[in-house]
């Protein structure tokens, strides 16, 4: 069986980014290209993760601690801390 690879270029990647990449690479006695590669296979390999369960928790936590802060009161303490 064949295995057919693709090329894949990227642009504008962050130099903090890139200085990540090629140290973990460099860690992982990688070449950047494999390192790259790794992260993307194993990014996409992953199952998706069902967030429902955490955001009722989440919901539940912050209605018995009365942890509720609306758009209005969100953006006024926003603005405070701006000034």
């Amino acid at each position: 069986m064949k295995c057919t690879m693709a090329t894949l270029t990227l642009t504008n990647v962050p130099a903090d980014v890139y200085r990540g990449l090629r140290e973990a690479a460099a860690r992982n006695h990688r070449s950047l290209d494999e390192e790259a590669v790794s992260l993307l296979a194993a990014s996409v390999s992953r199952p998706p993760s069902d967030a429902a369960p955490k955001i009722a928790e989440l919901r539940a936590l912050r209605e018995h601690r009365g942890l509720w802060v609306d758009h209005a009161e969100l953006d006024a303490l926003i603005a405070e801390g701006r000034d």
